[in-house]
Parts: C-alpha cells; sequence; structure tokens
C-alpha cells in the first residue's frame, strides 16, 4: 500500500471513530466558531468604515489643508490662498476653463438623535462650485441640490434617518437662523452622515473669514506631483496636498485602529483557550488509539499517514467551526448600518475577512495537532503495544 493509500485509511478510519469524542469534537468546533464569528464581528466594523472612505472617495481628488493642522476641522487657509491653490497647475479644468475645485468649510454640530434624544454629532460641509461634480458618487435622490448664496442645505440618507428634523424640507438652526433642507442624497459612504451647503454662506454664518481645505480633481497621472511641487514653490501658501483616501484614513481612521487592538485582545484570549482545548482533545484521541496505532505501524503503516491523520482530524474540526462563525457574523452583521464617531458605516463582512476567519481556524487545528501527531508518530510500537 503506497503512502496515500496509507493516509486515506488512517484519516478515514479516525473520522469513523470521531463520533465516540462526539463532545469533545464538539467543543472544539463551538470553540473556533465563537472566536471567527466575534473577530469578523469586530473587524467588520473596522472593514465598513475604511468601505465608506473608499465610496466617498475618488481616486483623482486630492485635498489641500493647512499643513500645521491635525484634522480638517483644525485647518484654516485664507481666501486668497484658496483661489490661488485652485488655479494650481494641475489641477483640471471644466469645459469653461473653470477648475474643479471646491473651497470648503468643515465643523461638527449637535442635533438630537431619533433613536433616544440625545445629542449626536454629526459633519457641517460647506461646497463651492457643483456638488454633484466634485463628488460623484453621491446621488440626488430626493428635491434638488441647493442654490449657492441662498441658506439650504442638501443632507445623505443616513444623517435623515439617525436625527430628527431632518425630513426634506426641514429646518437647520444655525446662528445667522434656519437653513432649509432642500435634497437629500444618497451612496456616498462617509458622506452619508453629512449635511452640505454653501461654503460662502457657511463661513458666512459661523462668522469666519477662513476655510478648513480645498478639494480638487487632478488632472493627470502625475498631476497629484505637479500640485505638490507648486505648492512647495511658495511656501507663503503653508499647505500639504494629499490623496483624499489617504487624508481620511489618516485622520478620520482612528475608530479602525481601537477595533483592530480589541479584536487582538479578545482574538488572543479566546484563541488560546481554543487552542489548549484543541490540544487536549487531540492528544486524548492519540492517547485512545495508541494500541491502534501501534498496531497500524506493526504491519507496516509509515508514521507519515498517521500524522496526516491527526491533522486531517483537527483542521477538519476547526474549518467546520469557522464555516459556523462566519456564518453567524454574516447572519448577524453583514450590511447593518452603524454609527462611528460622525461616520456613518455598514458593516462588511467581506471576502477577505471570510479568508482571515478560515486562516485563523487552520492555524488552531495545525498547532492543535502537532504535539499529538509527533507523539503518535514517534511512540515506540513495543511499548505503545504494551499499553491498555
Amino acid at each position: 500500500m503506497n503512502t496515500f493509500s496509507q493516509i486515506f485509511a488512517v484519516t478515514a478510519m479516525n473520522l469513523r471513530a470521531m463520533k465516540s469524542r462526539a463532545v469533545a469534537s464538539g467543543i472544539i468546533v463551538l470553540g473556533v466558531a465563537v472566536l471567527v464569528a466575534i473577530v469578523l464581528s469586530i473587524q467588520s466594523i473596522g472593514t465598513g468604515y475604511l468601505q465608506s472612505f473608499a465610496d466617498y472617495t475618488s481616486s483623482d481628488h486630492v485635498i489641500i489643508y493647512n499643513s500645521q493642522a491635525m484634522s480638517e476641522q483644525q485647518s484654516n487657509i485664507s481666501r486668497e490662498a484658496a483661489l490661488k491653490i485652485a488655479d494650481l497647475p494641475g489641477i483640471k479644468k471644466d469645459l469653461q476653463g473653470k477648475p474643479l475645485a471646491s473651497m470648503e468649510v468643515s465643523n461638527c454640530m449637535a442635533f438630537t438623535r431619533r433613536a433616544d434624544s440625545l445629542d449626536g454629532f454629526t459633519c457641517i460641509r460647506g461646497v463651492s462650485g457643483d456638488l454633484a461634480k466634485l463628488r460623484p458618487k453621491l446621488k440626488l435622490v430626493e428635491g434638488r441640490f441647493f442654490t449657492s448664496g441662498l441658506r439650504e442645505m442638501v443632507i445623505g440618507r443616513q444623517a435623515q434617518r439617525r436625527f430628527m428634523g431632518m425630513d426634506l424640507g426641514g429646518k437647520v438652526i444655525f446662528p445667522d437662523g434656519p437653513w432649509t433642507i432642500v435634497g437629500i442624497v444618497e451612496g456616498g459612504g462617509f458622506g452619508e452622515g453629512q449635511l452640505f451647503g454653501d461654503s460662502e454662506t457657511l463661513i458666512a454664518a459661523y462668522r469666519r473669514n477662513t476655510f478648513s481645505s480645498v478639494l480638487a480633481v487632478l488632472g493627470g497621472a502625475n498631476a497629484l506631483q505637479t500640485v505638490k511641487a507648486a505648492l512647495a514653490a511658495d511656501p507663503t501658501l503653508n499647505v500639504a496636498a494629499e490623496d483624499q483616501l489617504a487624508f481620511l484614513e489618516r485622520t478620520q481612521g482612528q475608530p479602525v485602529m481601537f477595533y483592530k487592538i480589541i479584536t487582538a485582545v479578545l482574538g488572543s484570549i479566546i484563541g488560546l483557550g481554543v487552542l489548549f482545548a484543541a490540544l487536549n482533545m487531540m492528544y486524548a484521541a492519540v492517547n485512545s488509539r495508541t494500541r491502534e496505532i501501534a498496531t497500524l505501524r506493526a504491519i507496516g503503516f509509515s508514521p507519515g499517514p498517521v500524522v496526516a491523520s491527526v491533522f486531517a482530524e483537527a483542521v477538519l474540526l476547526t474549518l467546520l467551526g469557522a464555516m459556523l462563525g462566519i456564518g453567524a457574523a454574516r447572519f448577524a452583521f453583514h450590511g447593518n448600518v452603524f454609527t462611528v464617531g460622525n461616520a456613518i458605516i455598514r458593516l462588511s463582512v467581506s471576502p477577505t475577512l471570510m479568508l482571515v476567519g478560515l486562516g485563523i481556524a487552520l492555524f488552531i487545528g495545525l498547532m492543535g495537532a502537532l504535539f499529538p501527531a509527533i507523539r503518535a508518530a514517534t511512540l515506540p510500537v513495543t511499548t505503545a503495544l504494551q499499553i491498555r
């Protein structure tokens, strides 16, 4: 009998004997399922959060902000500087020769949540120019876009669902009086939690005379480097340029790191418990079959198939647990809407996360079977045959 036939025969014998260890096997499956479900559930928040940035941004967009600022809200750019920035080489122009750039102001404001009547914060964003051109992923689904110079706002669908008084025709109260909601947009990820209005009118309402940033469309493959070079050549501007997606991930992505830390801590604790349980179960399985394994080796079976059979049993149990955990995480979390800070995100148990879950299960299965497999392969045949 060749090696592959031996592996198949010993593995099949192991699997048939698993019903005598149903409780121990069930504990391993359940433990892995719980571990994978927890890891994927927590990470789905971070994955959805990052995806909300990607759904909001475009690959050809650049944001220019004060180089001393830690966030967009802390950034200040004068009107003169903003006009100069919008006319830099590397920034795309429309058919009329006007730069595709928006002078923006960003601020956070508290509103009453529908769910519990408590205050919740979201972003108020002032934009100049055509909102649809600068943020093409935001699609108008109700009403119309705001008119420049008027106290009108367009809001994201999730902001409308989250806060009271945010329906079409509703009023948003600012220091200079009420602003009317004239439109609702969807499909913009991070943008669905924001409110948009005319930046010139907003800075007047905020009683400020500076913008927060300039968002622009790049005009070619190397346009970002062209913009950066032009900014470096004019140190009086005191600004920096960055890909919009990278900027959001850097300045707004702190919650993702938090969820990664939580996942690492909880995953390590639960994972060690599951690993030791798998180790004990596999040792018990090998011990209960010591004479059987010794007999197989005595009649000509090599140690390799014995080792392979132990690994196969452990991997099968842990992968079964992984599939249950993945199924539970997708059923309970995938597609749900969740609020993180100012962001409205949709949880995502993505294919990449599912592969992570399978990888965790495979690692536990292999590590749990390693030492029992070595023991099964190295125990002297004569000693094993004497064990009763």
